[in-house]
């Protein structure tokens, strides 16, 4: 029949080519597989990504050896690593390595066993040591500690490994190195030993810690926290060095100044005053020396407003003279005067009788 679609023989169609598709991609995979495989053959993994990087680095070169037990592991790491950074620069070859570690065998034990490779390979035409890993393994046998497990744990049980007067991170630092060469494992053992080794006052101040105290079995918890502690312990000395600042006592001038009230009428003056006597105000103490008390009462009494002595202005007999009054007495006075004035005038007018009305007139409501 016309317009009817067959879904059954297009859903054959894509089942074909979906399955053709599927034979291409797993083709193409398998290829890119075969392709890594080869290249991993080829170059070595650290190799491949920075090949075109490596010239561009300048690794630092090992410090001169003389031989000395204590400096030979320091020394072949130093060379270990930068074989493995620029391994082009000896064109990937460990004899050429061997030789340029030899270069900085200079003086001490380290020139004596340079002259015993170079020599040997001089009568044999071979080199003496075919692979670094094989010249690293004879290196660490000779100029290594042949006990170093043993003297780390000796050091251990002693206090030669204590902080003393160095500084928490050096002391850190050191005690790291000691417990890996002694093959510490546990933690709990180790803070012991840490904890031992700390200054008092630091390991004092960590111990008592209130809250988020370092665990005794984690050892980089008590390393950060003695870090720390140290770090507080420095700045808190600072603090205390800094200089300080004294405040002066001198009363400040930076208040604007008051101005006098206008004068008011004087023909009050023949009235006495009634006005109670204000102290003056007191100005801010100023330290006095240790015998002042006994100097201020060797000093006569003398009265401010009439310059007599034997009294006070308190006590003056001419306080209520209008001649010796103080100037804010005077002022005070006045205004009470005034006030008395106006109050005066005003129940006068209060008190007026009132006018009487003419006669002869009659209200309008009459």
């Amino acid at each position: 029949m016309e317009g009817v679609v067959d879904y059954a023989s297009r859903f054959e169609t894509l089942e074909e080519e979906f399955a053709e598709l599927k034979a291409q991609n797993a083709t193409m995979l398998s290829q890119q597989n075969d392709i890594i495989e080869l290249l991993k053959l080829k170059l070595p993994d650290y190799l491949t990504p920075t090949r075109k990087n490596d010239s561009k680095l300048r690794p630092a070169t090992p410090n001169d050896f003389d031989g000395d037990r204590s400096k030979g592991r320091d020394f072949i790491h130093s060379c270990d690593l930068y074989v493995k950074l620029v391994p082009h620069q000896f064109d990937n070859s460990d004899h050429k390595a061997i030789h340029w570690a030899i270069s900085y065998m200079k003086s001490g034990r380290a020139a004596l066993f340079a002259r015993r490779v170079l020599r040997d390979e001089a009568k044999s035409k071979i080199p003496k040591y075919p692979t670094w890993e094989a010249f690293r393994e004879a290196f660490v046998a000779e100029f290594c500690p042949k006990n170093e497990t043993q003297l780390a744990l000796a050091k251990l049980e002693t206090t030669r490994y204590h902080q003393g007067k160095r500084t928490v991170d050096e002391y850190v630092d050191d005690f790291r190195e000691l417990i890996d060469q002694a093959g510490y494992m546990e933690g709990l053992g180790i803070v012991t030993k840490f904890r031992r080794g700390l200054n008092k006052e630091i390991q004092d101040q960590i111990a008592n810690i209130p809250i988020g105290r370092p665990d005794d079995a984690n050892p980089d918890e008590w390393y950060e926290a003695a870090i720390r502690s140290d770090e507080n312990r420095i700045a808190n000395e600072l603090f205390h060095s800094a200089p300080r600042t004294t405040v002066s006592a001198k009363p400040s001038s930076s208040f604007p100044p008051v101005a006098p009230r206008p004068a008011t009428n004087t023909s009050w003056f023949s009235r006495p005053s009634t006005v109670a006597h204000k102290p003056p105000p007191v100005s801010n103490p100023v330290p006095m020396e240790i015998d002042a008390a006994k100097k201020r009462a060797d000093i006569p009494d003398t009265c401010r407003r009439c310059g007599q002595t034997g009294h006070w202005a308190r006590d003056c007999a001419k306080r209520f003279d209008i001649r010796f009054l103080f100037a804010d007495e005077k002022e005070a006075l006045l205004q009470d005067w005034a006030i008395d004035a106006d109050t005066k005038e005003l129940e006068e007018k209060i008190e007026e009788p009132e006018a009487e009305t003419p006669t002869g007139f009659q209200s309008r409501s009459g």
